[in-house]
């Protein structure tokens, strides 16, 4: 049964245009982190002229995503940049936002992040994301605003709760850093009891 079922999809995967399946082979890939290997079938997808503006967007996307991995920020930057002129997606705004923060730009990773809450004002990790570049600029109360707005879309969300806590604690509230950093170490705990549960049953 088994050998039947690889014989169909391999089958369809064959008749798949050639970019579509260098496509397929690169989200294959990705998922199991060979990434040089993904690299280069998001690459062929890519270079094939034979992808939609929206699929090659995601190529773009997921290519970046791996240049970010490998630590090659630039790159992801480049690759983000084409995924957000294709097709400018709420989450392509905050993955490039994220490489610009990791790289100490946090002016423009405040602009993409906003961008990306204009676009979706329901994600609490963007406003997390803003919140943490807000601080490092020293904007301490839009900071909080962003960590107290995360906190209201996902409140178990145990690391806004962390970075809420070393806010308080940079602008001398002991009481509310204790309060904040408590509570993050607490649903870390949580979370990590869950996982070893999952992974015993």
């Amino acid at each position: 049964m088994t050998g039947c079922l690889a014989f169909i999809l391999g089958f369809f995967l064959a008749a798949l245009p050639t970019g579509l399946q260098e496509f397929q082979a690169g989200l294959n890939e990705q998922y199991h982190k060979s990434y040089e290997e993904a690299i280069a079938h998001y690459t062929q997808a890519i270079d094939s002229g034979e992808l939609s503006r929206e699929t090659l967007a995601i190529a773009y996307n997921n290519r970046a995503d791996i240049w970010f991995a490998l630590g090659h920020y630039y790159k992801a930057i480049s690759d983000y940049n084409r995924a957000i002129e294709l097709n400018p997606q709420p989450d392509y705004f905050n993955r490039r936002g994220i490489v610009e923060a990791k790289l100490g730009q946090y002016e423009k990773a405040i602009k993409d992040y906003s961008e990306s809450i204009r676009r979706n004002r329901s994600n609490a990790y963007v406003y997390n994301n803003r919140g943490w570049a807000l601080y490092k600029k020293g904007n301490y109360l839009s900071a909080i605003k962003d960590f107290n707005e995360a906190l209201r879309l996902k409140s178990d969300y145990a690391l806004a709760f962390d970075n809420r806590g070393w806010v308080h604690f940079r602008k001398g509230e002991r009481e509310e850093a204790l309060s904040d950093l408590s509570r993050a170490i607490q649903l870390d705990r949580i979370i990590q009891n869950s996982i070893m549960t999952e992974e015993l049953f």
